[in-house]
């Protein structure tokens, strides 16, 4: 890693010939690879970042962005797929992996959002006094029980009744 900083220090903030320009990408695509190996995500995106501002083409960093940003998850989830898509369009170096691993992220979404359905059936029908979701034995309370049923509701700050009603939404 600290070959590959040097290596990026030796070229300063200007950008070159456009060879030099060339040389540049590839050191700091290979200090993204460089990062992922040292499960460093962030570093990793952002020396594939600081590539593809040189070279907005360069596959390499595109589908080495996509890896990292796969694994910080959350948000980037959205970019590290329109990465990874760019990758297979482009049907050059990569576009195996990529598409591999576009597999792997959907395979991904879909299991969070089966747990997050199954977590909100099993979380509501407790809220609701009942069993298990989709119980037969389980009947629904009395109208007057809603609100004492919502009280666990009481003890969450602004914050954790926010991801709540997201979690309610999806």
């Amino acid at each position: 890693m600290a070959a590959y900083d040097d290596a990026v220090a030796c070229y300063g903030a200007s950008s070159g010939s456009a060879s030099q320009r060339e040389e540049k990408v590839k050191v700091l695509s290979n200090r993204a690879e460089c990062s992922l190996k040292l499960e460093r995500w962030a570093e990793a995106e952002l020396s594939a970042s600081d590539a593809l501002d040189l070279d907005s083409g360069h596959a390499k960093s595109l589908l080495r962005r996509g890896k990292a940003r796969m694994q910080l998850g959350g948000e980037s989830l959205v970019s590290a797929e329109m990465d990874l898509r760019a990758v297979v369009a482009a049907r050059g170096e990569g576009a195996t992996a990529a598409a591999g691993l576009l597999k792997t992220l959907a395979e991904q979404r879909r299991s969070e959002r089966q747990a997050a359905a199954k977590g909100f059936r099993t979380g509501f029908a407790a809220a609701l006094g009942g069993g298990a979701a989709g119980s037969a034995t389980s009947t629904p309370p009395e109208p007057s029980a809603l609100p004492a049923l919502a009280a666990w509701a009481n003890g969450l700050n602004e914050s954790q009744r926010m991801e709540w009603l997201i979690d309610c939404y999806r």
